[in-house]
């Protein structure tokens, strides 16, 4: 028979149904250079036919430069506490699979769900050539709200992609909206300024609707948003309280005081404390009880930030910081740990300010850089230009840089693994795969 033009022949021999989608997924075009009208995209969710939720409620579209995805994470936890585990989340990137971007009932995507939901999406992909995260974005919606593919999710928290205003997870209707930090991020596609990046996140919110953020640190970010919140029908503003920690120097572990109580959590560092404030806030201002959501905090598991594995006799950690901020983040984790030689396994996109970071990572205390790639948008060794011969190794593949990094080690050294989540999805692979078994 032959194919119809427009079409994708999606299961070619020698390749798995899972594997084809993906394949033709990835083939989709990237982000556009230049921002674009929601037209195709507006066209294509309308196709869809779905019975999305009225005036959004139940949805919640989280964005910001850093601590997006933590905050989201955080919310699917403390939302499934209290409707049996109903919450869709839809985060990106991925550190191992694309099945990990679509979550619903704390479980991810199986690979026979993921290719459901592209087959009940795939005509409409092709009559709008869509892109790579439109197309996820429109097998989210069709997984949370089409009760085909799972039951419809209670609660859907959504985590933007890029920006905010002219990201497609924008036309999913969301009564809430939620800003984590603003930083410098994306300039080509966002503008050059805080400003503009600022404009262009608090753009999510709706008329009507709720936003929750944290205290901006511009006075001019400010009046830009107290205007916007002017121009929008009926926004009810609220801004998350800074709430102070202490730590557990024993482990180490980050211990918040709220006014309901300590809640000790999972994930480390002064800026898991300000995502899980910010987390806590929204859980409250949606008419739930944060007393009882304390203890929920120390449950939450996102993989790739600060995640401990011991391999060989040696201390490992995975942490996807991925900009200046994180690293400077991480610098302030690392201050409660106790090493001899802090190893890096360093491994840095091609469009990120590679020359920052790498001076950022050299300043912590006794670190020895050990340069690497990123397997997806990632660039040539040479982008690190003459950090190459302050280097104390350099391995293209991450994996044999970690390999490196275990045999050359310490006992009594630190390994950290950083620069890129795609990177780190690679070597947690690697991990659970077995890779690194005891020699």
């Amino acid at each position: 028979m032959k194919k119809a033009p427009g079409t994708f022949r999606i299961f070619p021999m020698m390749l798995s149904k899972y594997d084809a989608v993906i394949r033709r997924i990835e083939q989709a075009r990237d982000v556009p250079a230049k921002p674009e009208s929601f037209e195709r995209m507006r066209a294509a969710l309308a196709a869809l036919q779905l019975d999305l939720p009225l005036e959004g409620v139940g949805v919640v579209l989280v964005a910001g430069t850093n601590g997006k995805g933590t905050v989201a994470k955080t919310l699917e936890t403390l939302l499934a506490g209290e409707c049996a585990g109903a919450v869709g989340l839809f985060t990106s990137p991925h550190l191992m699979r694309t099945t990990e971007r679509i979550r619903s009932f704390e479980r991810d995507l199986s690979d026979s769900e993921f290719v459901a939901a592209f087959e009940k999406v795939e005509s409409i992909v092709e009559q709008y050539e869509l892109s790579h995260f439109e197309i996820m974005t429109l097998m989210m919606a069709e997984v949370f709200f089409g009760a085909e593919i799972r039951p419809r999710v209670s609660w859907a928290v959504i985590e933007v992609g890029v920006g905010g205003r002219l990201d497609p997870t924008r036309l999913i209707p969301h009564a809430t909206s939620v800003i984590t930090t603003i930083s410098l991020d994306h300039v080509e596609l966002l503008g050059p300024t805080l400003r503009d990046i600022a404009r262009e996140k608090f753009a999510i919110v709706d008329d009507g609707g709720l936003l929750v953020h944290r205290a901006l640190a511009f006075s001019e970010i400010e009046g830009d948003v107290a205007e916007l919140c002017a121009a929008k029908r009926s926004v009810r503003r609220v801004v998350a309280p800074e709430y102070s920690f202490h730590v557990d120097e024993k482990v180490p572990a980050w211990i918040m005081e709220t006014p309901w109580g300590e809640a000790r959590l999972s994930l480390p560092g002064k800026r898991a404390v300000e995502n899980s404030a910010l987390a806590l806030t929204v859980f409250r201002e949606l008419g739930f009880d944060p007393a009882k959501a304390l203890s929920r905090l120390g449950q939450v598991k996102w993989p790739c930030r600060m995640e401990r594995f011991q391999l060989r006799g040696r201390e490992v950690y995975l942490s996807g910081d991925h900009n200046p901020e994180g690293v400077a983040s991480l610098g302030e984790i690392l201050a409660y740990f106790n090493y001899h030689s802090l190893e890096l396994v360093v491994g840095i996109g091609a469009k990120k300010d590679a020359d920052t970071m790498l001076a950022e990572f050299s300043r912590l205390p006794r670190a020895r850089l050990r340069l690497t790639t990123t397997p997806f948008r990632g660039a040539p060794m040479a982008i690190y230009g003459e950090w190459l011969k302050r280097a104390a190794a350099s391995d293209e593949d991450p994996v044999v840089a970690l390999e490196r990094a275990l045999r050359e080690s310490q006992e009594d050294d630190l390994i950290i693994c950083t620069g890129s989540l795609y990177m780190v999805g690679v070597l947690r692979e690697a991990i659970v795969s077995g890779r690194y078994r005891d020699e």
